[in-house]
This record gives structure tokens, sequence and C-alpha cells, in this order.
């Protein structure tokens, strides 16, 4: 869901980042506030508290996912995959061919990706300091 115009959850997204990203992986409060500011912003609440969140941005004219995160009590319940689901569905209605990301290859989020119809499109050495990146893409058209 994105937020009401008049609804500010940004640092609700900024806890959850900091708890979920380590290092050179999280990102500066600046860096999180332009992206909130300036993209989409998904969140999944539960007894009205938002536990994970996605913030969509484009990227070369398609949708780039460049932040998604689960509290820690919720992860491993489905969470983020519902996020996923939901995000690609927004933009196969909005007719986008495809969605990326790019995701620390150590990373064990990397086989949500793939059960969600992603595929690596190639390694990016040193995307996050002394480790690599792996861009992945999903078809949507």
């Amino acid at each position: 869901m994105r937020p009401a115009p008049d609804t500010d959850y940004f640092y609700v997204i900024k806890s959850i980042s900091d708890e979920s990203f380590k290092d050179i992986e999280r990102p500066t409060e600046l860096a999180l506030r332009y992206q909130y500011d300036h993209c989409e912003v998904f969140i999944h609440e539960v007894n009205h508290h938002v536990v994970a969140y996605a913030l969509v941005t484009m990227d070369n004219g398609e949708p780039y996912i460049w932040s998604i995160a689960t509290k820690e009590g919720f992860r491993g319940c489905g969470i983020a995959t519902g996020l996923i689901v939901e995000i690609l569905t927004f933009y196969f209605d909005r007719h986008a061919e495809g969605i990326g990301l790019t995701v620390n290859v150590n990373n064990p989020a990397q086989k949500l990706y793939f059960d969600q119809g992603f595929r690596a499109t190639r390694v990016i050495p040193r995307y996050y300091g002394d480790v690599s990146g792996l861009r992945m893409r999903r078809k949507l058209l």
C-alpha cells in the first residue's frame, strides 16, 4: 500500500532500515529520506504498526526496488513475499516491462527473489565495499 500524502512513515522506515542493514549497506539518513520522498513507498502493517517496507524508484525507465526490509521479529513469515507480489502487481498494472533490484551476493534473500521470478543479470564487483552485488531483474510483460 502507498501511504497517504499526509502520513509520514519515514522514521519508522528508517528504524527498520537501521535494524536490517549494517555498515556500507545501511543508507545514510539523507539518502533514505531522498528516496522516501521521491519514490513509491509500500508498507505492511500488523496491528497498525509498520513491520515491513519497500521503496521503489525508477532506473532506466523501469521500477527498481531500492530498499526492502522487514522488522526482525516478523522475518520468515512471508511478509516480504507479500510486498514483492504487491509491487509486481502494481507495476504490471502500469505496463512496466520489468523490475530490478541489487542484492549482496551473501544475502540469503536471494532465494526469495529467485522464487518470485527474478533472475541474475550481472555481478557488480565491490558494489557493497569489498562485497559484490548481484543485479537481478524480473520481466513483467
